[in-house]
């Protein structure tokens, strides 16, 4: 057996292993940490720059889709008040053509009349 001396040097020696074993372990992983954080900060970097890119299509999209409704409601303004005016006009031909047959059967009653007096 070892000497009481002999067992506190070993257990000395294997405590500085130990630690020098340990501190090589966190300088692995302090290096390991910095690594993924800056991949992390890369990712990042990069997911906001896609959403910087994917917001500004979208706002160009909609602006777009924006101006075309814009057309189509002026074209469908522009056809409204055609077919209105073309309505307006038909009810007023309407309305004389049946003011002319009205004015024709009575003048047709005069002329009778007076054939019939005569």
């Amino acid at each position: 057996a070892l000497p009481i001396s002999g067992r506190y040097d070993k257990l000395i020696q294997d405590s500085s292993l130990k630690e020098m074993q340990l501190k090589s372990r966190i300088e692995e992983l302090s290096v390991e940490l910095a690594h993924k954080e800056e991949e992390r900060a890369e990712n990042l970097r990069g997911l906001i720059e896609e959403n910087e890119s994917l917001t500004k299509n979208f706002k160009d999209q909609l602006r777009a889709i924006q101006h075309d409704h814009r057309q189509t409601v002026d074209v469908l303004q522009q056809q409204v008040a055609a077919l209105e005016s073309q309505i307006s006009f038909f009810k007023n031909q309407a309305t004389t053509k049946k003011s002319s047959k009205e004015d024709d059967v009575k003048l047709s009653t005069m002329l009778l009349r007076e054939i019939g007096r005569a």
